[in-house]
């Protein structure tokens, strides 16, 4: 379904099964879908997932640059994700900023 958020419209489609999306998609589908929450709760709600899906891509990141990880799954479970956040986070990895990545590994 399409919902109407500040004059965009979002229009949100699957490729594959929506259980098998990542926790982040399926969490702002939930959101933007639901025509009854006011916009500004729908901005604090974007605010707020992105904060927290940085914070689990930094643990993730100097985890993966402290030592080799043996158990994914055993990791992904600490942080609250699941296998198919893989992807999604190793992406946003890659929007970690220099200074935060070069920091890491002086440490």
């Amino acid at each position: 379904g399409a919902s109407r958020v500040n004059d965009f419209v979002y229009v949100v489609q699957a490729s594959r099964p929506i259980d098998k999306m990542p926790t982040m998609l399926r969490r702002l589908e939930a959101v933007l879908s639901n025509e009854s929450i006011a916009n500004s709760v729908v901005e604090q709600c974007l605010i707020s997932a992105k904060a927290e899906w940085m914070n689990k891509v930094k643990v993730l990141y100097k985890y993966k640059r402290s030592s080799p990880i043996q158990d994914i799954d055993r990791m992904l479970s600490v942080l609250g994700s699941e296998r198919e956040d893989l992807p999604l986070m190793q992406f946003w990895t890659r929007g970690l900023g220099q200074q935060y990545r070069s920091g890491v590994l002086c440490r």
